[in-house]
């Protein structure tokens, strides 16, 4: 696969979740979070309905992870948009292993709890970011391995 079009791919991964993070950041009991509510409070209700108090904490919650994920999604783009253009070989080190962490501890910290919506969830985020990294690994060294 060629490079523009793994750079575009993980772009378009980093600006979808830019957007998703929006999405929890100010509709965190919107319609497009039904399902997912749907599994937070299966996990730590037992699937009853938040109460006002524990909602208005879900929210919170859910408002500083977007805080934090725009954050990191801010820093990966301009990785991707000047190292890793250059195809500097620490800038795909600094995307692959920052994904996999994140989505590493993220699915540990789901699958201790039992969270699976959000175990999928996040999942699918980690590897929309993770399967274009790896398709564009080739890029970054020389036959004799320099660069």
């Amino acid at each position: 696969m060629s490079f523009a079009l793994t750079t575009r791919w993980l772009q378009a991964g980093l600006v979808l979740s830019l957007l998703m993070s929006g999405v929890l950041m100010f509709f965190p009991t919107g319609p497009l979070m039904t399902t997912y509510n749907a599994t937070y409070e299966a996990t730590f209700w037992g699937g009853r309905p938040l109460p006002p108090e524990a909602l208005r904490h879900h929210a919170f919650l859910m408002g500083v992870t977007a805080a934090g994920v725009i954050g990191w999604v801010v820093t990966l783009w301009f990785v991707v948009a000047i190292p890793w253009r250059k195809r500097e070989r620490w800038a795909w080190h600094a995307v692959f292993w920052g994904v996999l962490a994140w989505g590493g501890v993220d699915l540990l910290l789901c699958l201790a709890f039992g969270n699976v919506g959000e175990a999928v969830f996040a999942s699918a985020g980690a590897g929309s970011l993770l399967l274009p990294t790896l398709l564009a690994r080739r890029h970054f060294s020389t036959a004799d391995g320099r660069r």
